[in-house]
């Protein structure tokens, strides 16, 4: 029976309400849907009440209470007892009595608490609504940190209390007066206006999160940044960032960003002026002006074709590396290029123009190249007959110098590859080649001792010819997979004289390593020649066990058949056999990931080079180690060039905490530490706090020995900030919200 009275009460109930509706629109527009246990009508007083678990719907807007009352004469609709109100975003305000217009969108509502879609949360002793888009809160909080199960009734991490808040749900504001932010129910922080945009608004201009410092470098002193965001438009957005130092002056800091249909710009920059210590004294001097500029640019011309550029520069050669706050850490060189390229199928087409700033304390602007232009091609046929290909690589470039060697160089290579694989598993790959050169070479000082500059045309041609076999061995198990790979291969060419007829531009830095020993050319650039023959061999292994752990191991070595070129001196293959080269990597799922590389000396067994990255833990304590042994440089004295110690620790064994922790280190004789690192991360769900402190030992002109301390607070949603995490005093943040 009581199922039929509620359903009696329901028909009842919207067939009065079609026809008297809650508001003074005509029915057909804002139909009113009523469910309840019990439905009264007075007709005399022009009175409908519901009660017992009643629910009313007015187009996307819903009302449940105890009872709910309807005036006919004045539209009111009263709510009691457990007063919910359903908006169309997905925001519910609960309430113990509330006085609203038919439609349900102005009224009055007492002792209200909203809970929001993303569970941020207000509360007041009043609430009024107006046209359903603005609320005003008397006596009001607002937070969005969760409520503490065991004790609902102790104060959230942090809270913003005010005598009135107003949120406009159509322009997604919340505006405050008369504002004190709470931190465990103490107060912190007085305001008489506070402004920050809706919990849901992705982006919104106003301010972001401060980064605050201090380092002990006599250029830089105490700092602090706040950075203010601009919402220009959907696409498009600017971030200012000035920074403020006690001892290196002040600067202004921008990011602008934009997203195009076919493409995407970022360009970033600062400037100011600032102090700085030269390299010949140690005394402060002021700068008319130091900055740095930092864009970027990738644009699609149609789907085959695509153009950009990079500028990177900076007014001195320390900057970046003293002020790297602004999101860049420079090495040794800033790297600018513009560039198009075009992408046909297995062919490639490039052109680009270089130039580069270097920042060591060495480099010299006018000896420094310009690349312009640089143009690659590359071509590959489809397998042809049984599955052979030809292949043609061409470059050209145009390198100058205000001071030193001018170079414009052309050279084509034309390729023949036939892949093979017999019955028996056998994998043979059998290429052959035909490169030619040409060079124009200016100002090329060929011999030290007499200085003398040449000048004239230069070219040379060189054929090689090389066979590769492989025979995989594979074991399948039931939960691994074993592969045993051993590897020949024979490198044919004649032996070339006169190398050093032409300048080195590319191929300076020439390191034969466990993943290029058994390529025809092992050189990085077209400069240097790989000539020569060559036989090389080794042994490689995988294991697959499922999809929880791998591992994989090689060893190889390379025998010469003539004296190797004087460019391969030190670098372990200036011998007619070779040191051994080989490489170890193993990981288990998330708790081990390990590679470790390593050079062995051939003839008295000692590691030449031994690098170690390991990770291994999981979130109780995870730690990265890096340990490097590295050869000297050609024209050094023979033996150990350094040895590099790093180990990093973190930690995430407490909720809600990130500590970590690091040290770098020089090994061997001038051992020495180079910097040590802690801090500790602090986030929920309403609050993030960073801290770290870094200890540096060594000096490059500005750059002297001392600490340097971040911290910054971000309170989400009142001003947030995406953030990646590194152990490192850049910060690389993307913009969402800001305070107002």
């Amino acid at each position: 029976m009581n199922a039929y009275r509620k359903l009696f009460a329901c028909l009842m109930a919207f067939s009065l309400l079609s026809h008297t509706a809650f508001s003074n629109k005509p029915s057909t527009e804002d139909p009113v849907l009523l469910y309840a246990d019990q439905l009264q009508v007075d007709h005399e007083r022009g009175l409908i009440s519901a009660r017992g678990n009643v629910k009313v719907f007015q187009e996307d807007r819903g009302l449940t209470a105890d009872l709910v009352t309807y005036n006919r004469q004045t539209g009111i609709v009263t709510a009691s007892g457990n007063v919910a109100l359903t908006e169309p975003t997905g925001d519910v305000s609960f309430a113990n009595y509330a006085e609203l217009t038919g439609d349900l969108k102005d009224g009055v509502v007492r002792n209200i608490k909203v809970l929001l879609s993303d569970d941020a949360k207000f509360a007041a002793a009043i609430g009024q609504q107006q046209d359903g888009t603005k609320l005003k809160l008397h006596k009001a909080v607002y937070s969005p940190c969760k409520v503490c199960k065991e004790n609902p009734d102790s104060p959230p991490f942090w809270q913003v209390k005010a005598r009135k808040i107003l949120w406009n749900k159509e322009e997604r504001d919340v505006v405050y007066h008369d504002a004190w932010l709470e931190i465990f129910g103490i107060p912190a922080f007085y305001t008489p206006y506070l402004r920050h945009p809706d919990p849901k608004v992705k982006r919104r201009s106003g301010f972001l999160a401060p980064l605050v410092g201090n380092s002990s470098s006599s250029t830089v002193g105490t700092f602090f940044m706040v950075p203010y965001y601009f919402e220009v438009a959907d696409d498009k957005d600017l971030t200012l960032q000035p920074l403020v130092t006690t001892k290196g002056g002040a600067f202004l800091g921008a990011e602008y960003r934009q997203r195009f249909s076919s493409g995407i710009t970022n360009l970033k920059g600062s400037l100011g002026s600032g102090r700085r210590i030269t390299s010949s004294t140690t005394e402060m001097r002021s700068e008319k002006f130091r900055g740095h500029l930092d864009t970027m640019l990738r644009m699609n011309i149609n789907p085959d074709w695509r153009w950009g550029f990079d500028i990177v520069r900076s007014t001195d050669k320390t900057y970046l590396r003293q002020f790297p706050y602004y999101g860049h850490t420079a090495e040794n060189s800033l790297d600018s290029s513009v560039f198009a390229e075009g992408f046909y199928g297995r062919n490639y087409l490039h052109a680009q123009g270089l130039a580069f700033q270097g920042i060591r304390e060495e480099d010299r602007q006018s000896q420094t190249p310009v690349i312009f232009p640089s143009l690659d091609f590359n071509y590959l046929s489809r397998p042809q007959g049984f599955g052979y290909r030809w292949s043609v690589d061409a470059n050209t470039l145009v390198l100058t110098r205000q001071k030193g060697t001018d170079m414009r160089r052309l050279s084509v290579t034309g390729g023949w590859q036939f892949p093979y694989t017999t019955s028996r598993g056998d994998v043979f790959t059998l290429n052959a080649l035909l490169r030619g050169d040409v060079y124009h070479i200016d100002n090329f000082i060929r011999d030290e001792q007499t200085q003398k500059e040449e000048r004239e045309w230069r070219g040379r041609g060189f054929p090689q010819a090389s066979l590769e076999w492989r025979y995989p061995f594979v074991q399948r198990g039931e939960n691994h997979h074993v592969i045993v790979e051993p590897i020949l291969s024979v490198v044919g060419a004649p032996k070339l004289g006169g190398q050093e007829k032409f300048p080195n531009e590319d191929s300076i830095i020439l390191e034969p390593n466990d993943y290029n020993m058994l390529d025809p050319n092992r050189y990085p650039g077209l400069d240097r020649i790989d000539d020569g023959s060559r036989f090389n061999y080794g042994l490689q292994s995988k294991i697959f066990y499922t999809s929880f752990a791998n591992a994989n191991f090689f060893i190889g070595q390379t025998a010469n058949f003539q004296h190797p070129s004087e460019t391969f001196r030190q670098t372990g293959f200036e011998d007619r056999w070779s040191d051994y080269l080989g490489r170890t990597s193993v990981k288990i799922g998330s708790y081990m990931d390990m590679q470790y590389r390593f050079r062995l000396d051939r003839s008295s067994g000692n590691l030449r080079r031994n690098e170690l990255l390991m990770s291994v833990g999981d979130r109780f304590l995870k730690a990265n180690f890096d340990y490097l042994i590295l050869p000297r440089f050609r024209g050094e004295e023979e033996g150990i060039g350094g040895r590099q110690l790093h180990i990093g620790l973190a930690s995430e064994y407490i909720d809600n905490w990130t500590f970590f922790g690091g040290m770098t280190r020089e090994l061997g004789s001038n051992s020495m530490a180079l910097e040590h690192r802690v801090g500790a991360i602090y986030e929920n769900e309403c609050f993030k706090f960073e801290s770290s402190v870094a200890k540096s030992f060594y000096k490059d002109r500005d750059i002297q020995p001392g600490h340097t301390l971040l911290f910054r607070l971000v309170f989400k949603t009142l001003g947030q900030i995406r953030h990646k995490k590194e152990l490192s005093p850049t910060y690389r943040t993307q913009p969402v919200q800001a305070i107002g």
